[in-house]
């Protein structure tokens, strides 16, 4: 007799039990998704999942695991206002392998340098010399943020996987976590604002967040020792034919997030919006009106 139930509802052992179902999502990461999405809600985030964005290289529709953003608005002499605004790139990657990051000391350089995606009313301002520099380094905004914090600047990261030994690879980690968030980056840059009175602040945050145990490595020393961590800003310096700039894009353990969303995302915002509210003239005066750093 042939099957009537087309779905096969009436055959238990062909449909998966709830807790089956469960135990399938979390494999493909979506309910993680969705767990990282309600942490940026609870810290009073506007969040959006899923959200699309054109792929710089190919013009084709892509998706962004977690988009979430945070705005505060200070009115100014002259009936201006400065918005100033935390714009949060985020992707989920419910990998269970440890990841280790190399690195070395940081810099003066690396520190102040800034990082693509970050937009101002101005790109450029006259230093004391008379020169001209990005917004972000004459500021030095690079000493306010939390990244500044760390000595070590990464650079590297590779995945460890346990097969007959442990190995350390980077299969995949670049073509699929970092260039695709760097695209992410450079697609929703914010757009120039055409209102004279609104100076716009744009702060963009590119992470990952992952479940998996962090190491950091000081490769420069002459016994490199692992040092486990919940959070790691890596650099790369990318130049592609529409993909170019210095990412800086921060790893974070997912228990870690609540805690990195409060005292490292919004205390630099926070730092950010308090300058242009008692020093506006620091934010909204310079050159190159409305254009964005690179």
């Amino acid at each position: 007799m042939p099957n009537e139930d087309p779905v096969g509802l009436e055959y238990v052992g062909e449909i998966p039990t709830a807790e089956q179902i469960v135990v399938a999502l979390n494999k493909t990461g979506y309910l993680f998704e969705q767990k990282i999405a309600e942490i940026f809600s609870a810290n009073g985030y506007i969040v959006a999942t899923g959200r699309a964005f054109r792929d710089p290289d190919s013009g084709t529709s892509r998706e962004l695991d977690v988009f979430a953003s945070r705005t505060r608005i200070k009115k100014i002499p002259d009936d201006d206002y400065i918005v100033t605004s935390c714009r949060v790139i985020c992707e989920c990657k419910n990998n269970q392998s440890p990841l280790v990051f190399v690195a070395r000391k940081k810099s003066t350089s690396d520190i102040l340098s800034v990082a693509t995606g970050h937009t101002f009313p101005f790109a450029k301002k006259r230093t004391g010399e008379g020169a001209s520099l990005p917004t972000w380094e004459t500021l030095e905004l690079g000493r306010l943020h939390y990244a500044s914090r760390d000595p070590l600047i990464a650079g590297q990261v590779v995945r460890m996987e346990r097969k007959k030994e442990w190995v350390a690879t980077n299969a995949g980690i670049y073509d699929s976590w970092i260039y695709p968030l760097a695209k992410a980056v450079v697609a929703l840059q914010a757009s120039p604002v055409t209102i004279a009175s609104v100076h716009r602040v744009d702060l963009v945050f590119p992470l990952i967040v992952t479940p998996s145990s962090m190491y950091i490595i000081d490769g420069t020393g002459d016994n490199p020792i692992p040092e486990p961590r919940d959070h790691v800003t890596l650099v790369r310096q990318l130049d592609g034919l529409n993909i170019s700039g210095r990412f800086q894009i921060d790893f974070v353990r997912a228990d870690y997030l609540p805690h990195f969303i409060r005292t490292c995302i919004n205390d630099f915002w926070m730092k950010v919006y308090n300058l242009g509210a008692n020093d506006p003239d620091a934010l909204t005066t310079g050159e190159e009106e409305d254009k964005e750093l690179e």
